[in-house]
């Protein structure tokens, strides 16, 4: 077996890391595949390319304004922020975020964003492990960029669209824009917010002992006029010159939450009974 494992992983500050995972991933995936998973990040390592001057990571959840984040980010010339490149199961995601980050940008800017529970449930990573994730990536100078939804009703009553609607994403050049109201079953609403809370729970666990930046979609990113100001104070964090930014991504839950929601006058007197009752219009 020493044979087929390459050299950065018997060498690496990070050995201890990988070797605990490929013991793992040899009781789940067959040998041949654990074998030219090496092989190729090894052949990638050793291509000596240029590594990005800055890295950085949205760690956050779904439906908190990542990837309006994301947008306005790659509006600067500088940078280069992909998507969420973890949503598939991988041997190992930190060799695999390293490699990525090295073939994947052609500016002196690399980032990505990754969700709490594609850390938990798609690599299969427990709190601790993605606790050892993140600080690594800290120790090899990533910044770590934590987004937040606070309004947790809001951020509730967004996946439920999204469920009810199919819609993740609305564009300034879309032909036509969505202005219905949904329905909302409360027992499915109050799952859904005390789920989002203990993600920010979790969140809250794996940041405590790890430098990171907080954004709160809010006040960092609602208002048009907050989101260049969020992208300046990010671009004097990581080195960079500011410049305009912009995006042609739209707001899909405006207005107040009766606007949104058909049965708005049934839910909120059982909200007003909860804890959840501050998240009221």
């Amino acid at each position: 077996m020493d044979k087929i494992v390459p050299y950065y992983y018997k060498h690496s500050r990070w050995s201890w890391y990988w070797r605990d995972k490929l013991k793992k991933a040899r009781a789940q995936i067959p040998l041949h595949s654990v074998i030219l998973y090496y092989k190729y990040m090894n052949y990638l390592l050793k291509r000596r390319l240029i590594h990005p001057k800055t890295k950085f990571v949205i760690f956050g959840q779904g439906r908190t304004g990542s990837t309006l984040l994301t947008s306005l980010l790659n509006s600067h010339p500088e940078i280069t922020c992909e998507g969420e490149i973890l949503t598939r199961r991988v041997l190992n995601p930190l060799l695999y975020v390293t490699c990525r980050s090295q073939i994947q940008s052609a500016s002196d800017v690399y980032g990505f964003k990754v969700k709490i529970y594609q850390l938990t449930h798609t690599q299969k990573l427990d709190l601790d492990d993605v606790i050892n994730f993140l600080k690594k990536l800290s120790e090899d100078k990533w910044q770590i960029i934590y987004l937040r939804r606070a309004n947790l009703l809001r951020h509730a009553i967004s996946n439920m669209m999204v469920e009810n609607t199919g819609l993740y994403h609305q564009f300034s050049d879309d032909q036509v824009f969505w202005n219905k109201k949904i329905d909302v079953d409360y027992q499915k609403l109050l799952i859904s917010m005390e789920k989002r809370e203990k993600f920010q729970e979790a969140e809250s666990y794996v940041l405590k002992h790890i430098d990171y930046v907080p954004l709160v979609y809010e006040k960092d990113l609602l208002d048009v006029d907050a989101q260049q100001k969020t992208v300046d104070m990010l671009c004097d964090l990581i080195g960079i010159s500011r410049c305009p930014v912009q995006t042609n991504l739209v707001r899909i839950n405006r207005g107040k939450l009766s606007d949104i929601v058909h049965n708005y006058h049934e839910i909120r007197p059982k909200i007003e009974q909860t804890r959840f009752s501050q998240f009221l219009d």
